[in-house]
């Protein structure tokens, strides 16, 4: 069964649903509906589903996972996150939501795990390959790796960052870094 909510704030002109829905009480003139209209909601870059709520001519952007947790959850701990417990940005129900910190929310689930799959394919991938040099005169520099030229190159800088400079321009991210261009071989 569906249970709707006022939205703080927006009292008397939207209402958010269990089940992450989103409706308007008023028109766009501010006229009480005979029946609530359901909001379009849309997809933001990062995945996340939101809607546009108005009040006094201007319009604001609101996460509707936030908008269930505020008007269905109680937050006794003042945690500042909703956490989706299946991983799942789109499934909004009130029973896939939980208030949590932002340390809990970046480790829960398979978050890391999926990354780690993806830098260490991009490391396998890239890592082992060979790549050249080429300074503003020149001249060429081969390393068997980023890894290697990283630490050859690094001074007293550290190797990590140096190795993460050079990515960046093999990627396409940078022109050049410590007075290379790179290339794979």
């Amino acid at each position: 069964m569906e249970i709707w909510k006022p939205i703080k704030g927006f009292e008397g002109r939207y209402e958010v649903s269990n089940n992450g829905n989103v409706r308007s009480l008023v028109n766009a003139k501010g006229t009480v509906r005979k029946e609530p209209v359901i909001k379009s909601a849309f997809q933001q870059h990062n995945g996340y589903i939101s809607v546009t709520l108005w009040k006094d001519g201007e319009g604001f952007c609101e996460r509707v996972h936030r908008l269930v947790a505020e008007a269905f959850i109680p937050n006794p701990n003042n945690y500042p996150v909703v956490n989706h417990i299946d991983e799942n940005k789109q499934n909004n129900c009130v029973n896939n939501l939980e208030w949590s910190t932002q340390k809990d929310n970046c480790n829960w689930g398979s978050r890391n795990s999926k990354i780690m799959e993806t830098r260490n394919a991009n490391h396998t991938s890239n890592c082992c390959k060979p790549i050249v040099g080429t300074d503003k005169q020149g001249n060429k520099v081969t390393f068997e790796s980023v890894s290697e030229a990283g630490r050859a190159l690094a001074g007293t800088k550290d190797s990590k960052v140096t190795a993460d400079m050079i990515f960046r321009v093999l990627n396409g991210e940078r022109k050049s870094t410590l007075g290379f261009t790179w290339k794979y071989v």
